[in-house]
């Protein structure tokens, strides 16, 4: 990191959200942590929409289509953001 400690805690204070090393992560990952690093809760997705996201989600059945967890999807798709 190349920033000074007080440049980072003004960084933390300003910036909508943290960087991060976007080209080390997978889309899927990406996406969802995109949507868990907003700082403003009126826009940031609900706990429970972010479960539903396809890279925490749990595998559907091939069978019924419905997820081992029991919620009848396979997750949120792209984060609407």
């Amino acid at each position: 990191y190349d920033k000074s400690k007080m440049q980072a805690l003004m960084l933390i204070i300003s910036d909508p959200r943290p960087a991060w090393p976007k080209a080390d992560f997978s889309t899927g990952l990406n996406d969802l942590l995109y949507g868990c690093f907003i700082r403003d809760e009126a826009e940031r997705p609900t706990a429970e929409y972010l479960l539903d996201h396809p890279w925490v989600a749990p595998p559907t059945s091939e069978l019924t289509g419905e997820s081992e967890r029991g919620s009848g999807g396979g997750g949120a798709g792209n984060l609407p953001f």
